[in-house]
C-alpha cells in the first residue's frame, strides 16, 4: 500500500512524505495555512504517479495567489519539474537533493544544494562522500536536469 503523509513545520512550512498518488490528500494541509508564503519541504517524497501529478497541479492552481517555495526537491520531483510545466506552476525552487550512488555499499546519498549555488556555479559536484562508507561517489543522474531549473 502506498502512503502519503504531511506535517506542519511552522511558519506556513509543510513537510511532505511518501508517495503522491490519487489517494494523496494534498489540499488538506493547505486549508489551514495563514497568509504569506507557503513552503513545501519535499525531501520525503519517494514517488509521484500521473494521477498524483494531476492532484499536485490542482493544488498549485489553488495556491495561485500565494508565494510558493519548493525546498529539498528529490529526484522524483525533479522528474516532473522537467517534463510538466504546470507541475512547477508559479513556485520558486529553493533547493534540490542531488543523488550520489555508491557502488561499494549500494547506498544512495542525497546532497542538498541551493538553487542559488547552482545558478552561480552552473555545475554540480562530480563526487560527494557516501553517507555510509565515506568513499567519494559519483553523481547519479543527468546534470542538465538540475541545471535547467536555474537557467
Amino acid at each position: 500500500m502506498f502512503e502519503f503523509d504531511w506535517e506542519p513545520a511552522g511558519n506556513n512550512r509543510l513537510l511532505l512524505r511518501g508517495d503522491v498518488t490519487e489517494h494523496a490528500k494534498l489540499l488538506e494541509p493547505i486549508a489551514n495555512l495563514s497568509s504569506g508564503p507557503v513552503r513545501f519541504d519535499l525531501a520525503g517524497i519517494r514517488r509521484i504517479n500521473s494521477l498524483g501529478a494531476r492532484l499536485w497541479i490542482q493544488m498549485m492552481r489553488t495556491l495561485k495567489d500565494r508565494e510558493v517555495i519548493l525546498e529539498r526537491c528529490p529526484p522524483a520531483v525533479i522528474d516532473l519539474l522537467g517534463c510538466l510545466q504546470d507541475f512547477r506552476g508559479h513556485a520558486s525552487i529553493a533547493s534540490v537533493l542531488l543523488p550520489y550512488s555508491c557502488d561499494a555499499c549500494h547506498h544512495l546519498t542525497l546532497h542538498e544544494e541551493s538553487t542559488e549555488n547552482l545558478r552561480r556555479n552552473q555545475k554540480l559536484a562530480e563526487r560527494s562522500p557516501c553517507e555510509t562508507c565515506g568513499r567519494p561517489v559519483p553523481f547519479d543522474d543527468l546534470p542538465e536536469r538540475y541545471l535547467s531549473l536555474v537557467r
